[in-house]
């Protein structure tokens, strides 16, 4: 992975994910909360290595439906099942290619 300084292919797939994150982090900023807190620290960290690890635990939290039970901010919860089936895709996508 990148965070390994080893070379990767940037797909159309990646540039979803972006998009998805950047979407995740528009819509966290719409309303303090404290999850909407935690999360944006979490995005915020130096450590690129901990970003990558936090990232997948709240892929996890979308996917497994953990986020429909979190005071989360408004915006977010509209935003649900779109970012559930991005994430979803591309989890999907990140199994095949790393088989």
């Amino acid at each position: 992975m990148w965070w390994q300084n080893r070379n990767v292919l940037y797909t159309a797939m990646d540039g979803l994910e972006s998009f998805s994150w950047i979407l995740l982090w528009q819509a966290l900023q719409t309303a303090p909360s404290k999850i909407a807190s935690n999360w944006l620290a979490d995005l915020s960290d130096t450590m690129l290595e901990r970003v990558a690890d936090k990232k997948i635990r709240i892929i996890n939290d979308f996917i497994q439906n953990n986020v429909r039970s979190m005071a989360l901010p408004r915006a977010v919860k509209k935003l649900r099942l779109l970012l559930k089936r991005l994430f979803e895709k591309y989890a999907s996508y990140a199994i095949e290619i790393d088989d």
